[in-house]
């Protein structure tokens, strides 16, 4: 499958230490395309977030492969990755505007349901700093064709 333009909505809801839950929604245009990596089959999903990151050419991709690993790479002015993998912690390297730095990212739950008609890709997860949990997030892609 090439890749196919879609719309996208995506919910992203994050709890910073002891704070009130703060959501933010996204509806953007972006493209779908099949991975094949071995044996394995999964999706990558790329949309424009300028608008919500407030960074110019800002833009994120989203792989996924079933419900066991994901990984979200943002590029523009600053590069962010996260990669997941279910009930893992793995170490992540996140760029700011002050410079750049490692955290632990602990993946609580993915679920996929994405086809090649669209779907949707719940993401779950924690940050950590130094072993301190510095954030709850949950991120939720709703995506349809256009």
């Amino acid at each position: 499958m090439e890749k196919k333009k879609v719309n996208i909505v995506l919910r992203s809801t994050s709890r910073i230490a002891d704070s009130e839950p703060e959501t933010m929604e996204l509806i953007t245009d972006g493209t779908l395309e099949r991975l094949v990596d071995g044996d394995k089959s999964g999706w990558r999903v790329t949309y424009n977030d300028a608008e919500l990151t407030g960074y110019v050419d800002s833009s994120t991709t989203v792989s996924c492969f079933g419900n066991d690993t994901a990984s979200m790479h943002r590029t523009g002015d600053l590069t962010q990755e996260l990669v997941m993998e279910n009930g893992q912690l793995r170490r992540c390297l996140y760029e700011t505007e002050y410079g750049s730095m490692l955290f632990g990212v602990y993946t609580k739950s993915i679920e996929n349901t994405i086809s090649d008609e669209g779907g949707e890709l719940k993401l779950s997860y924690s940050i950590e700093s130094n072993g301190d949990l510095v954030a709850d997030n949950r991120v939720e892609l709703s995506i349809t064709g256009r």
